[in-house]
């Protein structure tokens, strides 16, 4: 595959690049955009897909061809970055054209997110840290509470001081391509509720006493500190090699171990879900 990268840069937990495609290659791509659109389009007097190459042309708009062609460049070249690069992807990469047209190189700015690099600080210290402070105001004390309710709660909020501490201690490089994409979602998630209920973003903003770029703020701090939390939990996992197996999730979902086979995707979102409470519970346990 024929491209240039320039001015390439790692730089908080990003991989930056400008990628030049010579017209030779943008021509292989367009060859592959006309072949699958020709799949798709319908053309009268012959069967789906099966229309000779110029009659499909023909029932073809210039911005369809165009719009594919950029869909096969990017993908192709994105994933050849990737293994060239070595690169540990998170998340979606995120591609900004600066000139694309047909009689010409193509330019793009590209920015691909990597896996997060994150310290942790001593958090044994600082679980003995707060269990002691607790002890002292008298917090939480364990099996000196009056009922299973208030122990919960007095737990919770043990908790919470403990986790608040570690993020407080934790250093971390979260790519920005991924905040701005989460961000983008639930904004755009924002406004098709509101456009449902029949009111515009401006009616919402106004009736909040808000604008769009605190929204934008208050958004992206939630989305830093949820990133932050799954990732503090699952590198303490990691360092402690908290496991979550068949039995835990045969216990947890009462099903046996035939039907958990048979369904990947729920086995790995309660074995995430499982290993995030048990490594809860180590800390507390501390």
């Amino acid at each position: 595959m024929d491209y240039t990268l320039k001015n390439k840069e790692v730089k908080n937990a990003t991989f930056f690049a400008e990628v030049e495609i010579p017209k030779k290659q943008i021509e292989k791509f367009r060859e592959k955009a006309v072949e699958e659109l020709s799949k798709k389009v319908e053309v009268p007097g012959f069967r789906k897909g099966k229309a000779p190459k110029e009659v499909i042309l023909k029932n073809l708009s210039e911005r369809q061809i165009l719009e594919e062609t950029a869909k096969q460049a990017v993908t192709n070249i994105i994933l050849d970055i990737i293994k060239k690069e070595k690169l540990e992807l998170f998340g979606e990469p995120s591609v900004e054209p600066i000139e694309i047209s047909f009689d010409k190189p193509w330019r793009l700015k590209v920015r691909i997110p990597l896996k997060p690099k994150i310290t942790l600080p001593d958090y044994k210290k600082i679980v003995e840290k707060v269990k002691g402070e607790a002890k002292a105001s008298q917090i939480w004390t364990p099996g000196k509470t009056k009922n299973e309710r208030e122990e919960k709660m007095q737990k919770d909020i043990l908790l919470n001081k403990i986790l608040n501490q570690i993020l407080k201690e934790t250093k971390i490089e979260l790519s920005e391509v991924i905040v701005d994409q989460e961000v983008k979602r639930r904004l755009a998630g924002l406004i098709e509720d509101v456009r449902k209920a029949g009111l515009t973003l401006e009616d919402y903003l106004k009736a909040r006493n808000t604008d769009i770029e605190t929204l934008k703020e208050r958004y992206k701090k939630e989305v830093l500190d949820t990133y932050k939390l799954e990732l503090v939990l699952e590198e303490i996992a990691n360092k402690e090699n908290i496991q979550v197996n068949d039995s835990d999730l045969q216990k947890a979902l009462k099903i046996d171990k035939e039907k958990l086979a048979q369904n990947k995707q729920l086995q790995y979102y309660w074995a995430a879900v499982l290993r995030k409470q048990k490594t809860l519970e180590f800390l507390l346990s501390l």
